[in-house]
């Protein structure tokens, strides 16, 4: 009996694995739409020289701070959340003051800033909530009810508070406020709304003018961390499906508001859909195909982070190919992916690296190059405390995660990835090309631009999961590897 049961078990999941894969092939065409452009053998690589001017014009500028005022929101509710991080972003886009835990990586960093830095800071205790609101009441203009029967208000609230200098609260806030002198109620969105759609349409509709042209993010308005960052960048926040499986009109509004932005702006944040991995495949290629790009650096204290300018230098590397013996056998490389995540970068690798066992075999590790101006300290902590068995390079495909074949503006695309990878010190790059079993070939004027002296990289790796192993192989001197 054990056995039958075991065998009927075996063969479910296989069946299970055989309907996943040919899914695809009963979906609309559009989602087998990846073709790549014709770059008509043009030299995609001859105005790579790094764009410093982008980087330097798109980032807000958040001052050093000397002193930091911090609250533990662990523990906290959502609503305690939200109010006190869209003040943190009115205090901080003018003067960084405030620092937010929501975990304990939070903290560690946080003590990171103190130990490089200097850092000082004072944790308040809970009782002392409302005191942050008192103390920096002259930032404060008024007040956005968000409807908590429909969350995605957050996210037009949250945009709103950038603009017009207000507090996201909950209803049951409001008499709180008042006790303290905060009275006026610049928006309510109670029973405003009857769908995600109508709100976002609204809300694009009326005040997309008011929105920085810089930078957009798609934000789970579950999600109450990274809002800081929104309100003192003033960025449209919106949470559209972008996959096959939601709503049509969703879909069309999410590529509309996107293609209003300019090409080669980052797209912060994550998406939404049914299909799960599926939704992740086809929102990245509306991205590319219109010439953005998606930063996944939803995190914590951003507007903390960014203040802070260091020169990243990895340890010198003294491996040498020249001296190293070839014997007859199969050579496995192992380079751990989802460094183009920044939350995996600030979080959870942050904990893997306390692993005793961290460094006894050789291991690649992607992390996003653009930390340099988001969060250096973090790149600065692995290259600090890296074995001689770690090295980094740029997670999918450079300067944030798009299908290069698909990139309108891939020039100007790889040349913020140039600038970026230079300034985290990275000269190998993974690159990602389209949606998982039907991966597409990389054209061969994107991996020659890539293996350009222009861009002077060390290595290239391609793909993502259990594709049919194709041949690695050689681009201008540079080794070109295929993920197996």
């Amino acid at each position: 009996m054990k056995n039958q049961k075991k065998t009927i078990f075996i063969a479910i999941y296989v069946i299970i694995l055989i309907i996943i894969e040919f899914i695809p092939l009963f979906l609309p065409i559009s989602i087998m739409d990846y073709s790549y452009r014709d770059w008509k053998d043009h030299d995609l690589s001859e105005n790579i020289t790094g764009d410093e001017f982008y980087y330097n014009n798109t980032y807000h500028y958040f001052n050093r701070p000397n002193n930091l005022t911090v609250f533990d929101l662990r523990g906290k509710n959502y609503q305690q959340q939200i109010a006190l991080t869209t003040l943190q972003g009115l205090v901080n886009r003018d003067n960084v003051s405030i620092f937010l835990i929501y975990r304990s990586s939070d903290l560690f960093w946080l003590q990171q800033l103190n130990q490089t830095h200097g850092i000082n800071y004072t944790i308040l205790n809970d009782s002392q909530y409302w005191n942050l609101f008192q103390q920096f009441d002259s930032k404060i203009e008024g007040l956005i009810i968000y409807d908590h029967k429909m969350l995605d208000t957050v996210n037009v609230a949250t945009f709103l508070s950038g603009i017009n200098n207000s507090i996201v609260i909950h209803e049951s806030m409001l008499a709180e406020f008042s006790s303290i002198g905060i009275t006026n109620v610049l928006y309510d969105f109670r029973d405003q709304f009857i769908s995600r759609y109508d709100l976002y349409f609204w809300a694009w509709d009326s005040f997309n003018h008011l929105a920085t042209r810089k930078m957009v993010s798609s934000l789970d308005p579950y999600r109450t961390w990274f809002r800081d960052y929104v309100v003192a960048n003033k960025i449209f926040a919106f949470y559209l499906s972008g996959g096959p499986f939601g709503q049509e009109k969703e879909i069309d509004l999410f590529k509309y508001i996107i293609n209003e932005y300019p090409n080669n702006i980052p797209v912060f944040g994550w998406f939404t859909d049914p299909g799960g991995a599926l939704g992740e495949y086809e929102s990245v290629k509306i991205l590319s195909q219109s010439g953005k790009y998606s930063l996944c650096a939803a995190i914590p204290d951003l507007t903390v982070f960014g203040a802070f300018n260091i020169t990243l230098k990895q340890k010198e590397d003294s491996f040498n190919v020249s001296e190293f013996n070839l014997e007859n056998k199969v050579y496995v490389a192992v380079v751990v992916s989802d460094g183009d995540n920044v939350n995996f970068c600030a979080d959870v690798l942050q904990r893997y690296w306390q692993d005793p066992n961290r460094g006894t075999v050789p291991v690649g590790i992607t992390l996003e190059p653009a930390l340099f101006k988001l969060f250096p300290d973090c790149i600065n902590y692995y290259y600090n405390n890296a074995t001689e068995n770690e090295y980094f390079l740029a997670g999918p495909s450079g300067a944030g995660y798009c299908y290069v074949d698909m990139n309108p503006s891939f020039p100007e695309y790889l040349n913020q990835s140039k600038f970026a990878m230079n300034q985290a010190d990275m000269d190998q790059v993974w690159l990602l090309n389209g949606y998982e079993p039907y991966q597409i070939q990389y054209s061969k004027d994107v991996i020659e631009a890539y293996a350009s002296d222009n861009c002077n990289l060390s290595g290239i790796y391609l793909n993502y999961h259990e594709f049919p192993a194709e041949l690695n192989y050689v681009s201008n001197a540079v080794p070109v590897f295929q993920s197996v």
